[in-house]
């Protein structure tokens, strides 16, 4: 950090700005009010990369403002969509710089996932070069998955991340996209 106060005096801007308490804040971000409370007084001038994306998302800024001061950039906004129904009508997130490769999100709906909480928001990029190992959101007989990609012979196979892991067959144009990041928690 360039200076100790430099990062509690943003903070305590965005906090005003938004009219925002420690309270709310933690609650939203799952960064507990002790912590958030050292970090607007200039106690913690080190926080972890997790609590300053948190704290990112959450005020709509980019870590580079958080820790630097940087200008905000302008941001685009990309549609979130329920995994359990992906044609129903899509809510927008704003997005910092950092997200600036996602085409798109879904909102993890339900518990079925192992590794993503309910209501985390997986970011999706419409890119088409798949690799073994990525992280894809394929369109499957009655409805969608996030699955890790297994390309074997030049056949495309989908392990499902559910707590059930079952293998898909995958045509290749059933995949919607490749995950680029999570937020875990939105308010």
């Amino acid at each position: 950090m360039s200076n100790k106060g430099d990062f509690a005096i943003r903070l305590v801007e965005l906090f005003k700005k938004n009219k925002v308490t420690t309270a709310t804040l933690s609650k939203a971000t799952d960064i507990s009010e002790i912590t958030i409370n050292k970090m607007r007084n200039g106690q913690n001038i080190n926080p972890t990369v997790s609590t300053l994306l948190a704290i990112a998302n959450y005020f709509r800024v980019s870590i580079d403002y958080l820790i630097n001061g940087a200008a905000v950039l302008p941001s685009k906004s990309i549609k979130i969509m329920d995994l359990d129904n992906i044609e129903a009508e899509a809510m927008e997130l704003s997005t910092a710089d950092f997200f600036s490769d996602a085409d798109f999100a879904v909102r993890i709906t339900n518990n079925n996932y192992k590794e993503y909480k309910k209501n985390s928001l997986v970011l999706i990029s419409q890119r088409i070069n798949y690799k073994n190992d990525d992280i894809i959101l394929v369109k499957l007989n009655g409805g969608h998955a996030l699955c890790t990609l297994i390309v074997e012979g030049g056949m495309y196979i989908g392990k499902s991340l559910t707590v059930l892991e079952k293998y898909h067959n995958i045509n290749v144009e059933n995949i919607l996209g490749i995950v680029t990041g999570v937020i875990w928690k939105i308010n």
